[in-house]
């Protein structure tokens, strides 16, 4: 028992002072935390932009979603993009590069939905990209996909079953699968015109279940917590 007593105290003491260093890099991030990312950002924008005069900002860091902020500025000091690093999964967010590639998801998935569900539009379709970072390959950086996408009815006369709902999500996957995204979430909603709630479809799913086969996804279509490992 006096055993088990001496082992306690430092064991609690450990614990403490753990979680004391969790709660300081919750909100003050990195130590030389503004430091590290410089170096990352600047790196990545080398690279990334290598014909272009660019430097970097200020680094702020939001404690709120643990991650540091910076304005990358052109030659004549505009902001020539944003850049978000989040520390937590080592990597970052560039906002001229989501641009450009939401812009051509956009234009993907309109003509999907025109190819597969013209009944149908698209209220928001978000694609945001973070790059996984490793300083010794930042040429070549992997890319972490997350999707949104709202639908809904044009007309309020029109009926969107479960079976309409999933066909077009197994196009979309589909598309995803054979092109160049890695996507590490997905959520479709469908929201009926009229908000009956009977008629109004949600879907999320993460990396692990991306190519399970739409079989299984069908069960989990309107599950609140989006997992589908049962």
């Amino acid at each position: 028992m006096k055993t088990s007593k001496r082992f306690l105290k430092p064991l609690i003491t450990v614990l403490f002072f753990l979680f004391i260093i969790i709660l300081l890099l919750e909100f003050f991030g990195l130590p030389f935390g503004s430091l590290f990312v410089r170096n990352v950002v600047n790196s990545y924008i080398t690279n990334q932009y290598p014909k272009q005069e660019l430097s970097i900002d200020k680094i702020y860091y939001n404690w709120v979603n643990s991650q540091y902020h910076t304005k990358i500025l052109n030659k004549n000091g505009s902001v020539y993009t944003n850049i978000e690093y989040y520390w937590k999964v080592n990597a970052l967010s560039d906002g001229r590069y989501n641009q450009i590639k939401d812009n051509l998801f956009d234009e993907e998935i309109k003509r999907i939905i025109k190819e597969h569900s013209p009944a149908l539009l698209i209220k928001e379709s978000t694609l945001l990209s973070r790059l996984k970072i490793n300083i010794f390959r930042m040429n070549n950086l992997k890319k972490m996909d997350i999707i949104y996408i709202t639908l809904q009815n044009k007309d309020e006369t029109y009926v969107q079953t479960k079976k309409g709902f999933i066909e077009l999500v197994d196009n979309i996957l589909n598309y995803l699968q054979n092109n160049e995204y890695n996507t590490d979430k997905i959520q479709i909603n469908y929201v009926d015109k009229n908000y009956i709630k009977d008629r109004s479809f949600f879907l999320k799913l993460y990396k692990a279940q991306m190519n399970l086969p739409i079989e299984r996804i069908i069960k989990y279509v309107n599950s609140p917590s989006g997992t589908i490992y049962k």
